[in-house]
């Protein structure tokens, strides 16, 4: 399975297209977090945490999620860093399994950072996982 977190990841972020210049972008070492709980309803979930890099480049986080057979991805829409720590917010959108209920899941994000306007990754791709807490609401019933 973890094999197969990794692999799926990989494939992602790569997917992200995220902006990267000629020099190396960084994430700061240890920087890297998850927030629980994570809230949503069984398709879609937000997953948020916080990290710190190179101000003057962009960020932007990949998470996937997993719990029993049910797996998600999702990703934050990049921003600036600023050099100090900041927030990312993820939708993680169901992509296969019944869906996510309340309770522990697992959380892996991959941050991507480099210079605004380019159209390559430099660098290593911070990765951090970790068991969560998922609140999760009943999907809205449609009226009678």
């Amino acid at each position: 399975m973890l094999k197969k977190v990794m692999t799926t990841l990989a494939t992602a972020t790569v997917a992200l297209g995220v902006m990267a210049g000629p020099a190396a972008a960084h994430v700061v070492f240890g920087s890297l977090d998850i927030d629980s709980p994570a809230s949503g309803t069984p398709t879609t979930v937000k997953v948020s945490g916080d990290v710190t890099c190179t101000a003057g480049e962009k960020f932007r986080a990949g998470v996937f999620l997993t719990q029993g057979a049910s797996e998600g991805f999702g990703n934050d829409p990049g921003n600036n860093c600023t050099g100090s720590s900041q927030s990312w917010l993820a939708t993680v959108n169901l992509t296969s399994g019944p869906g996510f209920t309340s309770g522990p899941a697992e959380a892996c994000v991959r941050v991507q950072t480099g210079l605004p306007g380019g159209s390559t990754t430099h660098g290593a791709n911070p990765q951090h996982c970790e068991t969560i807490t998922l609140e999760i609401s009943p999907s809205p019933q449609p009226p009678l």
